[in-house]
């Protein structure tokens, strides 16, 4: 099953071929939709349907970035968290190791983070950033996420912060990169602060 997104607190769930059909007519709607504004010549019809292919194209690896990161072993709190200054694509949470990361040292809960990792029992909590680029192209998924794109990712997850009520003794920012149809995972791609 591959999660697809959250409704008023609940999961969406499907089977990876159902996943697979609603790929393909996503790609049929998005490619009929650019050339019904190729024929109009209307020049803001053509600019608003390449931001609704390029939409479609991100949810469908977006789902396949959350089908990877339950699979391994990740629970999906949130996908696409949209505040006015930036946009989280995914917010997971994921047991640790008793080796497993700890919040920075004198922190207000370095020592209760401490303790919980020592027992096993601490919890990370992962925003993650899907980035996609064609196999043709000269830059890697993980070369996209430039400085203003990092400052507005920051911004939304301060703000995520502020209202989280979890459990987490840390935190990290991952990068699940997809170039062409290969997936890369990067743990820890960039600092909090």
């Amino acid at each position: 099953m591959c999660f697809l997104g959250t409704i008023a607190d609940g999961y969406i769930f499907a089977s990876s071929r159902q996943v697979a059909v609603w790929e393909v007519r996503l790609k049929l709607l998005a490619h009929s939709c650019l050339r019904l504004a190729l024929l109009s010549q209307d020049i803001h019809a053509m600019e608003l349907m390449q931001k609704i292919k390029k939409r479609a194209l991100g949810t469908i690896y977006e789902v396949k970035a959350a089908e990877y990161l339950l699979a391994d072993g990740y629970k999906i709190l949130h996908q696409n968290v949209n505040y006015k200054w930036g946009e989280i694509d995914i917010v997971a949470e994921i047991q640790d190791t008793p080796l497993g990361p700890l919040v920075g040292e004198g922190g207000p809960r370095a020592n209760g983070a401490r303790a919980a990792a020592a027992r096993g029992k601490g919890v990370t909590l992962v925003f993650v950033e899907v980035r996609k680029r064609d196999p043709r192209s000269w830059l890697e998924p993980e070369e996209t996420l430039t400085f203003p794109k990092q400052r507005r990712l920051r911004s939304a997850i301060q703000s995520y912060l502020l209202k989280y009520q979890g459990r987490a003794t840390s935190i990290r920012i991952d990068l699940v990169g997809f170039y062409g149809e290969e997936l890369k995972h990067f743990r820890n791609f960039m600092p909090i602060d």
